[in-house]
């Protein structure tokens, strides 16, 4: 499994243009050093998910924090990303509530 550092990726995004997916056909995106989650993050993610989806491989995600976590939720992200789990009665409810 490729193993993806997202502070690297979004400080510089042509980091996507040599991506090597190999054979397992599965990227990890770490989140272990990523302190802000912004707009343009957003975006780079979402480049990252579709190279994935056009070449049928797994995207998972990994160390992610409470802050990114939020986000993901927001924005409905992590339904479409491989390996983010939530608590399901947690995720039943809104944000705002909770």
């Amino acid at each position: 499994m490729n193993v993806i550092l997202a502070d690297k990726l979004f400080a510089d995004k042509n980091m996507l243009n040599s991506i090597h997916i190999g054979e397992q056909n599965a990227l990890t995106l770490d989140f272990k050093h990523v302190k802000d989650f912004n707009l343009n993050n957003i975006y780079a993610l979402l480049d990252l998910q579709k190279i994935a989806l056009f070449n049928n491989v797994e995207l998972n995600i990994q160390n992610t924090t409470p802050a990114v976590n939020k986000i993901l939720f927001e924005t409905g992200i992590y339904k479409t990303l491989n390996g983010y789990s939530t608590n399901p009665i947690l995720a039943s409810k809104r944000l705002n509530f909770s």
